[in-house]
């Protein structure tokens, strides 16, 4: 029984792991030209064995470069006959014979070097284009969710009215901000809401009650929530001079309070 052990000594920059199993070939290892025994007593690496077959053989043969050098140890009997050995080096390198011309050529895949990259290329090009689709997919959706210029309603009646929408500032992106209008031009529920404030909060620092000239701070406030996949948006309405933080000054320290939210 012969016994033939390939050691491959390169290391190769990409890796696929698949179960090694005699792959398809072009050469026809029943061909009786491989039936004759090779003597394997002198062969020291794949190419030389290779070489030996070929010879033996009648058989034009060669080895890809990167398997010509591979040692070959040779344990029990040192002859062999062709088809078997051919079948043990295809095997030893997860390789196979491709045709070229007359020759046969034992490298790692029926398809060219050539036709393998451009497979290979295509590939990450789809795996490129897929994340490049993505990304613009992800961009739009903050764009459209953050664009200043690109003010959305809240359903409710606290949302700003066409009017108050066309007129708040949209300078900051995630907050249409610093619109200030009197309590007169406020809609029913807005109005509500203040008066709400008013009363739920009696230490804010805003006057106790609200006259229809008096200004009424709006701010309309979204932001993505990208783990859960929607957006949240708030509106603040607030009395001139309201202070959510209790007692102190509201001209330095604005903090109004939230009196709207919408998830979706």
């Amino acid at each position: 029984m012969t016994s033939v052990k390939l050691h491959r000594t390169e290391r190769s920059w990409a890796a696929r792991t698949s179960p090694n199993r005699l792959k398809e070939s072009q050469l026809d290892y029943a061909s009786s030209g491989f039936k004759r025994e090779v003597d394997l007593s002198g062969v020291k690496t794949a190419g030389d064995l290779v070489a030996e077959i070929a010879k033996v053989s009648g058989t034009e043969l060669y080895a890809d470069l990167r398997f010509s050098r591979l040692p070959v140890v040779v344990t029990g009997q040192t002859k062999g006959t062709a088809s078997d050995l051919l079948r043990a080096l295809a095997v030893g390198v997860a390789g196979t014979f491709r045709r070229v011309g007359d020759a046969y050529v034992l490298t790692d895949s029926l398809a060219g070097v050539g036709a393998l990259r451009e497979r290979w290329g295509r590939f990450v090009e789809a795996g490129s284009a897929r994340l490049r689709e993505e990304q613009k997919r992800a961009e739009d959706y903050l764009l459209t969710g953050f664009y200043r210029g690109s003010v959305r309603s809240i359903p409710g009646a606290l949302d700003y009215t066409p009017d108050q929408r066309s007129r708040a500032n949209r300078e900051v992106i995630g907050e249409v901000f610093g619109l200030e209008v009197p309590y007169k031009s406020l809609s029913p529920a807005q109005q509500k809401a203040v008066q709400n404030e008013l009363q739920e909060n009696p230490d804010s620092g805003a006057k106790k009650t609200i006259s229809s000239e008096d200004k009424i701070y709006l701010s309309q406030h979204y932001r993505l929530d990208l783990l859960h996949r929607h957006q949240i948006r708030t509106i603040r309405i607030e009395p001139d001079g309201f202070d959510s933080r209790f007692g102190q000054d509201a001209e330095k320290s604005r903090v109004p309070h939230r009196l709207g939210r919408q998830d979706r």
